[in-house]
Parts: structure tokens; C-alpha cells; sequence
């Protein structure tokens, strides 16, 4: 069975740059080796920066175990904190309560 990916980026409206030229680069790599993978965006603000931690808990509080029925078994998370860091974390999910 195909494994499906999730591929969830931070995407700050009207910008276009390297941290989304990397996202659609790795949902192409993973899907020529032969997993179902997708991207999925939820629209970011990096700034003022007390409330950058707020904007980057929006994922948590999103259902990602599963689409139309069918289970997603690994979630990668990338996003910018700035234009000299950028951050990739694989979740593998066990389980519904992931």
C-alpha cells in the first residue's frame, strides 16, 4: 500500500521564495518515488514577533490524521522563521490521536 504524505507549510500570502520552492521540490521528489503525497498551506504572519508562536500553533489545532476517510501516515511540517532559518520536522502518525 501506497504510503501518504503531507507535505504542511507556513505560507505567508503574496510571498514566493525558496522555503516554497522547497515545499513543491519535495512533494515532486516524494511523489516520483512513489508516495501519495500533498501540500497543504495554512496562511502565516511572522510578525510582530510575540505572536509568532501563536501563528505557528494554527497546525495544532488542525486534524491531519486522516482525509475523506483515508489515514495520513506521515506529516512533514516546513516553515521560515526568517529569512536565514528554516525548519523541516517528519511526524510519523501512529494514530488517531496524533
Amino acid at each position: 500500500m501506497t504510503k501518504t504524505v503531507l507535505v504542511c507549510e507556513a505560507q505567508v500570502p503574496f510571498v514566493r521564495g525558496g522555503a516554497e520552492l522547497l515545499v513543491r521540490g519535495l512533494v515532486d521528489e516524494l511523489t516520483r518515488r512513489g508516495y501519495r503525497a500533498e501540500r497543504v498551506s495554512v496562511p502565516f504572519k511572522w510578525y510582530p514577533k510575540e505572536e509568532l508562536l501563536t501563528h505557528a500553533a494554527a497546525w495544532r489545532m488542525i486534524d491531519l490524521s486522516e482525509s475523506n476517510g483515508e489515514r495520513i501516515d506521515v506529516r512533514i511540517f516546513v516553515g521560515e522563521l526568517n529569512a536565514d532559518f528554516l525548519y523541516v520536522v517528519p511526524i510519523e502518525c501512529g494514530g488517531h490521536d496524533q
